[in-house]
């Protein structure tokens, strides 16, 4: 059984800047005590990535 997405889904469109970076933004949430975030490609998005998410950045 799969366990269900994270309730933050953190897009990026292109990784040239380590401060515009998915992950950068995850890890300053997680520093903040937010720690229900995944991060993806807008190259990899698709219908069921965005299923089950409250927050779309």
């Amino acid at each position: 059984m799969q366990s269900p997405p994270a309730s933050i889904l953190v897009l990026s469109e292109r990784l040239d800047r380590w401060f515009s970076s998915p992950e950068a933004l995850a890890e300053l949430l997680h520093f903040e005590g937010i720690n229900d975030v995944n991060t993806a490609r807008l190259d990899d998005l698709a219908a069921q990535t965005l299923t089950g998410r409250s927050l779309i950045l």
